[in-house]
């Protein structure tokens, strides 16, 4: 089953994966604060179109692209306030809340083991497995219990 020892991760292996998608996510989180690089400052709104160099087209565009600007940044800045006061922050506590849950069920179960080929959790020297498809990434203590009762026939 699994192929190769390449395919298979232990428990701690999944937590470690999750650890650096979440220091993946506090990056973007950090590009999101700055604010992108090189990001659009509203739209241009010029026509392409045969009176494209008349002047009250282009006055027009300007207009058009100045104030959708400006409604852009301060709706931009409500929502990066919002995210920071109070999204960022939740997001921060769950994820620790489920760090301390995942670290709690590495140390006590770390035979269980994941096959990334097949898709299934299995504990280690065992012949049972369950998809992976039933353990989510947000697993809690009582599930990962359920889990290795089965695998272990209980």
């Amino acid at each position: 089953m699994c192929g190769s020892a390449a395919d298979v991760l232990t428990i701690q292996d999944y937590v470690d994966l999750l650890g650096a998608m979440h220091d993946e996510w506090l990056r973007r989180r950090e590009e999101l604060r700055r604010g992108a690089p090189g990001r659009a400052r509203g739209g241009d709104f010029g026509d392409s179109g045969s009176d494209a160099g008349s002047a009250e087209a282009e006055i027009g565009a300007a207009l058009i692209s100045a104030t959708l600007g400006l409604i852009g940044r301060a709706v931009g800045r409500r929502f990066r306030r919002r995210m920071e006061e109070q999204v960022f922050p939740a997001i921060d506590d769950r994820w620790q809340q489920q760090r301390q849950e995942q670290l709690a069920i590495a140390a006590r179960y770390p035979e269980l083991r994941g096959c990334t080929r097949d898709q299934v959790v299995f504990l280690a020297g065992g012949s049972r497995t369950v998809p992976l498809a039933e353990v989510t990434s947000q697993i809690t203590m009582a599930q990962a219990e359920s889990i290795v009762g089965r695998l272990a026939g209980q």
